[in-house]
């Protein structure tokens, strides 16, 4: 919380007008994952300080499950048997782009929390394998 809070001391100091900040799908004071709660009070802190900005919370990462994976090639995650829309960091970056150029001194999404999510949920296992499968 306090490097993103020192992120966006620093970003208003040097006079940046609007902040899009990604957090986490289900970010909340008691949100079960913990880095869940820190994304939370960053959005909090955010909306405190008066800038221009956007929270774009984003869903698990494509990209997280190989992250996972130890050297027995088991994937242990932050999570039981839940599905998860996972989303590729692609996805996001078409979101921020198109957000960011919206044009005029105001926008539809200052101030909004968007969600953004993958077009399926899946169980860690339902993903791991689909990678497995994709990968060899």
């Amino acid at each position: 919380m306090e490097e993103h809070a020192t992120a966006v001391e620093a970003a208003i100091a040097v006079g940046v007008g609007r902040v899009l900040y990604v957090s986490l799908v289900g970010a909340a004071p008691t949100a079960t994952y913990l880095n869940a709660r820190d994304q939370w009070l960053t959005e909090q802190f955010l909306a405190g300080t008066g800038i221009r900005h956007t929270v774009l919370r984003a869903g698990f990462y494509t990209a997280t499950p190989a992250a996972l994976v130890n050297e027995k090639l088991v994937v242990s995650g932050p999570a039981t048997t839940g599905p998860a829309a996972f989303v590729t960091h692609e996805d996001i970056a078409d979101v921020i782009t198109a957000v960011a150029l919206e044009d005029g001194p105001r926008s539809e999404h200052d101030g909004a929390t968007l969600e953004i999510t993958g077009p399926e949920a899946l169980t860690l296992d339902e993903a791991v394998t689909r990678i497995a499968a994709a990968t060899g």
